[in-house]
């Protein structure tokens, strides 16, 4: 049998402080009604499955197909295959076009989410991969479907107009692909991919609050994560406890790296220099960076002493053991790390185009006293986060599920 785990009284601090982060997310502690009371309305049709198309990009995007594909299939009252993802290309982070099918586990906590969506869903049967479907009397082919096709309508392309109505047209799109019926000895797979398609208003507040949660970060870069915000809490004059929300420093996401400059996003001067007035305006001298540009983290530092602020990373905040097992990390897997610090600082700055800093702003946003973000001239932003960018896509502020 395994060791007893030690009492929190006798960790060292920390052991402690990682013990507490944990288990203390900015959200506050995990509630389930209002995810258990919409599956208690539900009608469910026993032999119906849904696979989720295996996403690629970068984990804002992939993240949100996957709660998109998990918010349709309980909206239609089926069974949910866990997903796969496509992971970039380690040696070209533009290329996102690969073949490298991995797991759900790539960045997922498994274990959490199947025991997290059982006990809040109990009638959505989960299926941990589609071999679990083998012996299943299935046609050869799945029925595919673009759930969005089914609205009225799309806002700008993306978001259905009408997701109340949304069942209704599903069983009608159903009845003419199995007209015999479904049921467990003859059951239909469906399969799906959604990215930005359900807005996050057709849900209640606490609906939206949780629903996200379900899909919990890998618990080896949850653990890295907590150890990396105690080595920076250490940093500050005056550290707030590992229970509280936000800490005292300034979280950048330097949006710079290769793949982004190809896309043509705003380059560096766009963003530091923005970065660095925000944390001069909030009096914050300490400064997490995120970014996936070696070369540009030297010049930021630069930039920031200038400013009497002193930038950390996360490869400043680990060592040994830890170091090692952050480098052995993919690059979408090691910016787990860095979203968990960014979303911990009493301010954060990012870039309207990115999926990553959206999720990272949705979260925080759940804890503001603003309902709507205040249009800017830097942007989008409530007295949390400041997503910066003149374009105003829309999109992200109404369907990046927290």
């Amino acid at each position: 049998m395994p060791a007893a785990a030690a009492p929190i009284e006798q960790l060292s601090e920390q052991d402690a402080f990682v013990h507490n982060a944990l288990q203390t997310p900015i959200e506050g502690p995990f509630d389930r009604t209002s995810i258990s009371a919409l599956c208690a309305k539900t009608k469910w049709t026993e032999g119906l499955i849904f696979t989720c198309d295996a996403p690629q990009g970068g984990f804002g995007n992939v993240e949100n197909v996957f709660i998109n594909c998990l918010r349709y299939v309980m909206e239609a009252g089926g069974a949910f295959v866990v997903p796969q993802i496509i992971a970039r290309s380690p040696d070209d982070l533009s290329d996102l076009h690969t073949v490298n099918l991995v797991d759900f586990d790539y960045l997922f906590d498994r274990d959490h989410f199947n025991s997290t969506l059982a006990e809040a869903c109990p009638q959505m049967k989960i299926y941990n991969s589609t071999s679990d479907l083998k012996e299943l009397p299935l046609a050869a082919d799945p029925i595919v479907l673009d759930p969005g096709s089914l609205s009225a309508g799309r806002l700008f392309e993306y978001i259905i107009t009408e997701p109340a109505q949304w069942r209704a047209s599903f069983d009608t799109f159903l009845q003419s692909k199995a007209p015999a019926g479904i049921s467990s000895t003859s059951p239909v797979l469906v399969q799906i991919q959604a990215l930005l398609q359900i807005p996050v208003s057709y849900d209640t507040p606490a609906f939206v609050h949780n629903f996200g949660r379900i899909f919990r970060f890998r618990e080896d870069v949850r653990k890295l994560a907590a150890n990396a915000l105690f080595h920076l809490t250490s940093k500050l004059s005056s550290a707030t406890a590992a229970d509280e929300r936000f800490y005292q420093f300034f979280g950048a996401h330097l949006r710079v790296a290769s793949d982004a400059a190809k896309a043509g996003w705003p380059g560096y001067d766009a963003q530091g220099t923005p970065y660095l007035a925000q944390a001069v305006q909030h009096n914050l001298s300490i400064i997490y960076l995120a970014t996936g540009s070696v070369s540009d983290i030297a010049r930021f530092r630069l930039d920031a002493a200038k400013q009497n602020c002193t930038v950390f990373t996360k490869t400043d905040l680990l060592s040994g053991e830890d170091l090692e097992a952050l480098d052995r990390l993919s690059w979408d897997q090691q910016a787990l790390v860095d979203m968990e610090l960014l979303l911990r600082g009493s301010q954060f700055g990012g870039i309207e185009e990115s999926s990553f800093a959206w999720k990272i702003a949705a979260r925080r946003h759940l804890l503001s006293k603003s309902a709507e973000y205040t249009v800017t001239t830097r942007g989008r932003e409530d007295e949390l986060s400041v997503v910066y960018g003149k374009r105003l896509w829309p999109v992200f502020p109404l369907a990046m599920w927290p």
